[in-house]
C-alpha cells in the first residue's frame, strides 16, 4: 500500500468534499468524493480508497456502479477516510441501511433516521413533508378546509372524517399544515386553506409516496365492510395484456385522473371529501420470466 502525506482533521474540513446529509444514495456519494478530492489530494483514488477499507478494487467499482453493496465492516475506514464526524459517520450507517432494506419496513425506518439526522440542522422541511404524506387523514384535512360551507374547526374535523379522529390528532395535524404553509388559523378557531398541493422533493418522494398509498389502499380494503354500499365505488377488472400494453394502461389511468381533476375543479359546490384509488398490477409472470 502506498504512502500518503498525513493530514490534520482540520485540513480534512477544508478541503472541497460533498455534504453527506444532503445525499439520499451512498454510492452516488463515494462517487462523487472519488470525483471531488482528487484535485486536493493527488494520491485519493478509487484503488487507494480500497485499499484503506482492505477491499478489492474490482468489488468497489461494482459498488459504485449499483451492482453490489459496501460490506459494513468497511464503513468505519470509508468515515475516517473521508473526515466525517460523528453525526454524518451515522448518517452513512443509515444510508447504507436505507440501501440494503430488504423490505418497506425496513427502507421507512432507515429513511425516518436519516431525516431525523439531517433536520438536526434547521431545516425541517423535509421530515416535515414526509409526516404530511405518510399519514393520510393530512390529506383528508387539508381537502375537508376547501369544503363549501364546512366551519372547518378542530372538533368538526374530527367528527367529520372516516373514520373519526380524535381532536388532538386533529390538531397536531393542523400544526403541521400550517408549518407547511397549507393551512392558518382563521377568527373563532377556524381554519383556512392557504393553497391545497405540497410540492415534494426528489430525493425522498417515492418513499413518501408508497406509504401514502399503502395507507389509502389500507382504507379502501376497510371501506368494503365500514361504508355502506349507495357510499361507495368498488370494481376490479383481470385481463391479460402484453407487457408493452402497460403503458397504454398508465395512459388510460392518466387520462381519468384528470378527468377527475377537472370534475372536481368544474363542481359547484363540494360537500365531501372522496378517494379515488387507482391499481394496475401483475398476477402472473411474463413469457420472457418463464422462458
Amino acid at each position: 500500500m502506498g504512502s500518503r502525506p498525513v493530514l490534520s482533521s482540520s485540513i480534512f474540513s477544508a478541503m472541497a468534499q460533498p455534504p453527506i446529509l444532503s445525499y439520499t444514495d451512498y454510492r452516488l456519494y463515494i462517487k462523487d468524493c472519488l470525483e471531488s478530492l482528487r484535485e486536493s489530494r493527488p494520491w485519493f483514488s478509487l484503488r487507494y480508497l480500497a485499499g484503506q477499507m482492505e477491499l478489492d478494487a474490482g468489488n468497489l467499482v461494482k459498488v459504485v456502479q449499483k451492482d453490489r453493496h459496501l460490506p459494513d465492516r468497511c464503513l468505519s475506514a470509508l468515515s475516517n477516510e473521508l473526515g466525517l464526524n460523528l453525526r454524518e459517520t451515522e448518517y452513512l450507517e443509515h444510508l447504507v441501511r436505507f440501501a440494503k432494506a430488504r423490505n418497506s419496513r425496513k427502507e421507512q425506518d432507515a429513511y425516518e433516521k436519516l431525516l431525523e439526522l439531517k433536520c438536526a440542522k434547521a431545516d425541517v422541511l423535509g421530515r416535515d413533508q414526509y409526516a404530511f404524506y405518510k399519514d393520510w387523514r393530512c390529506t383528508a384535512v387539508l381537502a375537508l378546509l376547501h369544503l363549501d360551507n364546512f366551519r372547518a374547526t378542530e372538533a368538526a374535523i374530527a367528527d367529520h372524517l372516516l373514520p373519526k379522529a380524535p381532536v388532538e390528532d386533529v390538531h397536531r395535524i393542523l400544526r403541521l399544515l400550517e408549518e407547511l404553509g397549507l393551512a392558518r388559523r382563521g377568527k373563532a378557531g377556524r381554519w383556512i386553506a392557504c393553497k391545497s398541493s405540497l410540492t415534494t422533493g426528489p430525493a425522498w418522494k417515492d418513499l413518501a409516496v408508497r406509504a401514502f398509498q399503502r395507507e389509502t389502499l389500507g382504507l379502501a380494503l376497510q371501506a368494503l365492510d365500514r361504508i355502506p354500499k349507495e357510499d361507495r365505488d368498488i370494481s376490479t377488472l383481470t385481463v391479460t395484456l402484453a407487457n408493452e400494453d402497460l403503458e397504454k394502461l398508465s395512459a388510460l389511468k392518466l387520462n381519468f385522473r384528470k378527468a377527475v381533476l377537472d370534475l372536481a375543479a368544474q363542481a359547484s359546490r363540494s360537500d365531501r371529501v372522496w378517494q379515488v384509488n387507482l391499481q394496475v398490477f401483475p398476477l402472473s409472470r411474463s413469457g420472457e420470466e418463464r422462458s
